[in-house]
């Protein structure tokens, strides 16, 4: 969403600020207030985190873990990645570009993806995390790093936001669908 881990000072408000040794802090900023912070001796312990599914970045994340997560299925496969329960890190960014780059309709039904779709789905989200990381994030409003610079990943945006624009691949223009409540665009030719 929007909050932010800052190293300085945010320009405005913080709502946690992690003092360490006196020397140093840590600042948690969130303008929109969806964020929260949980102190626990035992984080893995907690049900907020038990809940979540597997990391967007993480080795484990494949085409057969999708599969098992996915099976028996039907919602949305963009509204099940949205959901944190399957795959935890994903936002509507993330998910919009991750589900271009693997060619999958974001209306598809998440149990009747092919095997290798979802192979390409979980490559492709790696990838879009990994690209977008190293761009710094998204900087579509007051998004900054904990440095405090503006990301550069929507530069770099080949499907989110380009309702009415032509596709990369094939050209044939981006539509634009809503999804639980989320604005989703996707190609209608290369994405089945």
């Amino acid at each position: 969403m929007t909050g932010q881990m800052l190293l300085e000072a945010p320009k405005y408000s913080e709502r946690i600020r992690f003092d360490f040794d006196g020397e140093k802090s840590l600042y948690f900023a969130d303008r929109r207030r969806f964020g929260e912070v949980v102190f626990s001796e035992d984080w893995e312990k907690e049900p907020e985190i038990a809940a979540l599914g597997v990391e967007a970045t993480h080795r484990d994340l494949s085409g057969e873990y999708l599969r098992t997560a996915f099976r028996g299925r039907s919602a949305p496969v963009h509204s099940i990645l949205l959901s944190q329960k399957y795959v935890s890190g994903l936002g509507n960014i993330y998910v919009t570009e991750a589900l271009f780059a693997a060619g999958i309709r974001p209306t598809k039904p998440c149990g009747r993806i092919a095997d290798d779709k979802l192979e390409a789905l979980s490559k492709s989200i790696r990838q879009v995390i990994s690209q977008s990381i190293e761009h710094r994030g998204y900087s579509m409003s007051t998004y900054v790093d904990a440095l405090g610079k503006k990301g550069r990943s929507q530069l770099f945006s080949k499907a989110y936001g380009k309702e009415g624009l032509p596709c990369p691949r094939c050209k044939t223009l981006f539509k634009r669908v809503v999804l639980g409540g989320r604005g989703v665009v996707f190609c209608k030719s290369c994405q089945r």
